[in-house]
């Protein structure tokens, strides 16, 4: 959501883009909602219009692209011991459901045995994975691979990310 300045009686404003991508909803109110930004540097332009006057004002946005670490090492050292994904909104409303999207990742050993699930369909159900199955237990060192999940609300579509996790203790 951007919020730009609230406008004032004679006054009207509009949202657009300058460098990047973004559909704004509504494009004519100060506090709007947007979609299908692209990853990267995104720039918007809040620009307000009484008369002949003119203020506007511009928002960088910045976009991350969804990393999965391809490497888990939960030996204590504070370092690589949580598998945290990079790039997933997993902000919440005041309720606890899911703002902008849940996702939903599963962890599989190379016997295809899905050894552990989290989900962020409510914010405190997601975990980072620590190298431990569902039932709390270290699992042994190895290669593991994860299905990513994701479901974005607006505009719905989802996406599904495949890769590998190698899992070290040293």
């Amino acid at each position: 959501q951007l919020n730009g300045t609230p406008l004032k009686a004679g006054e009207t404003g509009l949202w657009s883009v300058v460098e990047g991508s973004g559909v704004f909803n509504p494009e004519n109110n100060p506090s709007t909602d947007i979609f299908d930004a692209g990853e990267g540097k995104n720039i918007y332009k809040w620009l307000v219009v009484n008369g002949k006057c003119k203020l506007e004002d511009q928002v960088i946005v910045t976009i991350n692209p969804i990393v999965v670490p391809e490497g888990l090492s939960p030996n204590g050292d504070d370092k690589n011991d949580l598998l945290t994904i990079a790039g997933i909104d997993l902000r919440t409303k005041p309720d606890g459901s899911p703002e902008y999207q849940v996702a939903d990742l599963t962890i599989i050993n190379g016997a295809g045995v899905t050894v552990y699930t989290t989900s962020s369909r409510k914010r405190e159900d997601w975990k980072d994975w620590d190298g431990k199955n569902s039932r709390g237990e270290n699992l042994p060192e190895g290669t593991y691979y994860y299905i990513l999940k994701i479901e974005y609300f607006e505009p719905a579509k989802t996406e599904t990310l495949k890769g590998f996790i190698l899992l070290k203790r040293y």
